[in-house]
């Protein structure tokens, strides 16, 4: 009985050392990513290099799920408040672009919402090196210079880790509760 204790702690101890080395752990593993928006200009479309591109660092594997905003945006020009627009995006390409305003119009106004992309059939994850890039651009061009302005309020971008990562923990957990377990006299 005493080979076999001794083989589950040696195991547990393992499994507990590569969960421990895993970098997802590193960061909160269900805590969203706030994206500040003020002052962002939307210059073209997607590619343009006059577009501010964010770069983050989350879960490598992690699926993007969850979108929620709070923005406050103005169309310039002949340009609509429904092309103002920022991709979200893997080191792949791979993503979705959100257009959180829906009126046909220019001028300023306040938009709030959110979307659970797996209705939709629109999560993606992130690559195997955990980078999501933001790029906050016009679905239609009108004109040089900048097209819009994010004038004010934020991004919740929700990753949740892959699959395995859960696994290892909860193994983790059972090797770790399977060494503390005493027999009874």
């Amino acid at each position: 009985m005493k080979t076999i204790l001794k083989r589950t702690c040696v195991a547990s101890a393992a499994l507990l050392g590569l969960v421990l080395t895993q970098p997802v752990l590193a960061a909160p593993l269900l805590s969203p990513l706030t994206v500040p928006v003020a002052g962002i200009s939307s210059f073209g479309e997607i590619g343009d290099a006059a577009n501010t591109r964010l770069e983050f660092q989350l879960q490598p594997g992690g699926d993007i799920n969850y979108i929620r905003w709070d923005l406050s945006l103005t169309a310039l020009g002949s340009s609509w408040l429904s092309d103002l627009a920022v991709s979200l995006t893997n080191s792949d390409g791979d993503g979705i672009t959100l257009t959180p305003a829906n009126i046909d119009a220019s001028g300023s106004a306040s938009f709030m919402g959110s979307v659970w992309l797996p209705d939709l059939g629109n999560n993606f994850s992130l690559g195997a090196d955990g980078k999501l890039f933001l790029e906050f651009h016009e679905v239609l061009n009108d004109f040089d210079g900048a097209d819009g302005i994010w004038n004010s309020g934020t991004l919740m971008i929700s990753s949740v880790p892959e699959p395995g990562t859960y696994g290892l923990m909860g193994a983790a957990l059972l090797a770790a509760s399977l060494t503390t377990r005493r027999r009874k006299p």
